[in-house]
Formats: C-alpha cells, sequence, structure tokens
C-alpha cells in the first residue's frame, strides 16, 4: 500500500514540537516553596538560551522532574517549624549531588548545570512548565474559563500599562493553576479580591499602588481568558 500511494510522491518537511505533555501541577507547591526559600527570576534571555540548550520538550521534562523533586525537598526541609531556608546561593547542581546524592543527574542544559542557583528554581520551573505543556490551565476547573466579552477586554488591555505585568503574570498563572482545579471557589467573585493577597517580597499585591488599576469588576469566571489577555500585553510590549 505504500508503495501504491506513496512512490513518486514529493516529500514534505514538516517541523513540530515532538511531544506535548499534560499539565501534572499540583505534584509541587511553589507558592509555598517561594515563602521558604528566597526566588530572583530569571531573565528571558537566561530562559531561551537554557531551552535552546534542552532542544526538546522530551529533555526539558525530564529536567522539571528533577527540579520538582529539589523543590519538594527544599519544602519539607525543617517542616513547619523552620520557615526560611537560607539556602538560595547554593548551585542546583551542588544541591543535587551533595543533598539528593545523585552524582550522575543529568541536566540537559550547561546553563542550568554551571550557573542555576536555588534562587532561580521557581523561575526554571515556569519555564519549563510552559515549555512543556500545552495548556499551563487543562486542569482548571470549567467554571473558570469564560470568555471576556470585547467592553472587558478592551478596559483589562487599558488597565494593563499600569500594571507590573512581570510581578503579577507569575503569581496569577501559580495561583490558577495550583488552586483552581476543584472548581470549590465561586467563580462570581472578584478576581481583584481574590489575587490581591498573593505576596511579592514580603508584601501583599493590594499593598502596591500599581495594583490599584487592576479591574475591580471582572469576576473569577473569568480568570483564565484575563490572565490570557494580559500575557499577550505583556508580549506585544516586549516585541
Amino acid at each position: 500500500l505504500l508503495d501504491v500511494f506513496f512512490t513518486g510522491k514529493p516529500l514534505v518537511k514538516v517541523k513540530q514540537r515532538m511531544m506535548q505533555y499534560t499539565d501534572d501541577e499540583g505534584a509541587v507547591n511553589t507558592r509555598l516553596f517561594r515563602q521558604k526559600v528566597e526566588q530572583v527570576a530569571l531573565t528571558r534571555e537566561e530562559k531561551k538560551t537554557i531551552l535552546n540548550e534542552l532542544g526538546s520538550p522530551a529533555a526539558a521534562h525530564k529536567l522539571k522532574g528533577l527540579v520538582e523533586m529539589c523543590i519538594s525537598y527544599l519544602q519539607s526541609t525543617g517542616g513547619n517549624l523552620l520557615q526560611k531556608l537560607d539556602v538560595a546561593e547554593v548551585k542546583l547542581a551542588d544541591y543535587v549531588k551533595d543533598t539528593l546524592l545523585m552524582e550522575n543527574a543529568v541536566f540537559g542544559s550547561e546553563t542550568v548545570k554551571r550557573k542555576m542557583k536555588l534562587k532561580h528554581i521557581d523561575s526554571l520551573h515556569k519555564a519549563l512548565r510552559e515549555f512543556t505543556v500545552a495548556d499551563v490551565f487543562e486542569n482548571v476547573h470549567a467554571k473558570y474559563k469564560d470568555t471576556l466579552d470585547s467592553k472587558q477586554t478592551a478596559s483589562l488591555k487599558d488597565s494593563a500599562k499600569a500594571l507590573n505585568l512581570e510581578v503579577l503574570l507569575p503569581l496569577m498563572q501559580d495561583v490558577i493553576a495550583q488552586t483552581l482545579a476543584d472548581g470549590v471557589m465561586s467563580e462570581k467573585g472578584s478576581i481583584a479580591d481574590f489575587i490581591g493577597w498573593l505576596e511579592y517580597e514580603d508584601s501583599f499585591l493590594n499593598d502596591f499602588p500599581w495594583f490599584e488599576k487592576f479591574p475591580k469588576q471582572l469576576l473569577m469566571r473569568n480568570i483564565c481568558d484575563c490572565y490570557r489577555v494580559l500575557e499577550n500585553c505583556q508580549s506585544v510590549t516586549n516585541n
């Protein structure tokens, strides 16, 4: 059959990602982890370099598993009695080798192996998750996925100019993916009230003047679309 249908036909070159993984968010709670280990965000160039070195979602998924193992272990260290760990400057590779006793761990990226420290681990985890998962909100309950209407979208885009999206978007992504899977929270509540109590550098978002510009009328039923609109605004600004 192959000879009958394909002999003499021109070759077609297709570029596509090798694999998309389902999101296993919930295996680690990075919101709690950030309270225990001081974190610093990676730059866009650092993320780009790491992903280029990894080369494929398969390699990124493998590294993501290693990173999640580190997060889980760090989170459990000292239990609830120890609120802060003074390990932010420890190199990730050294922690994996000396604490997890994984001498032959494969990182898949020289940048991660040589430069990444535990203070970068949350940002690294986000970059790997976004690279390996088709939709980071796939496990979020459908009641939070209604689309904003055109008026709401326009209002949000206008407000986005005054928002610190570099701070806001990573926090939003985490809290949506990690807390809205079961549908317990009402979809009629205010998004601003929900995210306003997220912490950044020992302060709540409510404490920052720029957060006052976040539209108070937007409801939880639209939170996923709200995030995507803001993410698109950030992409346009960066380009």
